[in-house]
């Protein structure tokens, strides 16, 4: 008996849809331990300031929901999220019947993404994953049509997923230098740089990595370091702390070093900075940070490769 007639994308989207309703059922709205910081970062951003730890996506869109929804919002923010993750298993099996020639591995790549508990479960929580996710999904799909079909509403679609996902997580940072390399083989595979696609592709592209250039110019006009957000500060800091390359005397007095939690975990890692930031600021406590690493360059580079 054949099985083509099963092999449908509305047989996953049944079953996606249940897992969603169970997985709402059974974990309502789950507050991580980085919920306040987005709830908090809308409150900065509505004072005309950017936030020190978060970039600005995520919270305006709880902002926002706040505001349509009032004090409940949360809960249709976990609906909407799981509404963006089942528009995404569309989108993912395009992407697969494009770029797997077998159609039956496609079917249930599929099924995995749409079933598996570690990408639909952050639906329900506070954070941005599921955004990051599907808003991946989004873009791969759009640089695929754009170099398809070379429209320049490809294009546009392009250039949105990719500010949103700067702007949501900036660890996808790496998203710029590969897509502009990537636009540029293109070319050079073309024999062309006249090209719709290339020339919206590169554009888009360009210009992301200009906005965020000015935007991180504008952290350090307010916080005194270079960057997007004081969390790639924190993953440092918690990397040379494992590393044990943080000579602790380098923070002066008594009081200082009272910051310091003893545990290993990452919550108290992440208090640990918090309370060093706050004592310091984040210029000095960067300074710091860097001091420690240059002398150890070493050891935090052999940690750095383990994790």
């Amino acid at each position: 008996m054949s099985l083509e007639k099963y092999r449908k994308l509305r047989y996953i989207y049944i079953l996606s849809i249940a897992f969603c309703i169970y997985l709402t059922y059974t974990f309502k709205v789950d507050i991580s331990i980085d919920t306040p910081t987005y709830i908090d970062a809308w409150s900065t951003l509505q004072e005309g300031h950017l936030d020190k730890m978060r970039t600005p996506v995520y919270p305006a869109f709880l902002g926002l929901m706040n505001t349509i929804c009032g004090d409940n919002y949360l809960y249709y923010v976990v609906a909407i999220q799981h509404l963006v993750f089942l528009v995404s298993i569309r989108y993912f099996y395009l992407l697969l019947r494009y770029t797997v020639t077998n159609k039956i591995l496609s079917f249930f790549l599929t099924i995995f993404y749409a079933l598996y508990p570690c990408v639909a479960t952050y639906n329900c929580c506070i954070a941005t994953e599921t955004f990051a996710v599907a808003g991946s999904i989004f873009l791969l799909y759009s640089i695929l049509k754009l170099y398809k079909t070379r429209s320049i509403h490809y294009g546009l679609f392009t250039f949105f997923w990719l500010s949103f996902l700067i702007y949501l997580r900036p660890a996808v940072v790496y998203l710029l230098p590969i897509t502009i390399i990537g636009w540029c083989l293109v070319a050079i595979k073309g024999k062309t740089i006249f090209n719709t696609s290339v020339l919206c592709g590169l554009a888009g592209s360009i210009i992301v990595s200009i906005s965020l250039f000015v935007y991180m110019a504008m952290f350090k006009c307010s916080y005194g370091i270079f960057t997007p957000s004081s969390i790639s500060l924190n993953n440092k800091y918690a990397i040379a702390k494992a590393a044990n390359v943080i000579d602790f005397n380098t923070f002066g007095n008594g009081e200082l070093l009272s910051c310091l939690v003893d545990d290993d975990s990452i919550n108290a890692i992440g208090k640990e900075t918090e309370n060093l930031v706050n004592a310091l600021g984040l210029e000095s406590f960067s300074d710091i940070l860097n001091q420690s690493i240059k002398q150890n360059k070493g050891k935090y580079v052999k940690r750095l490769l383990q994790r």
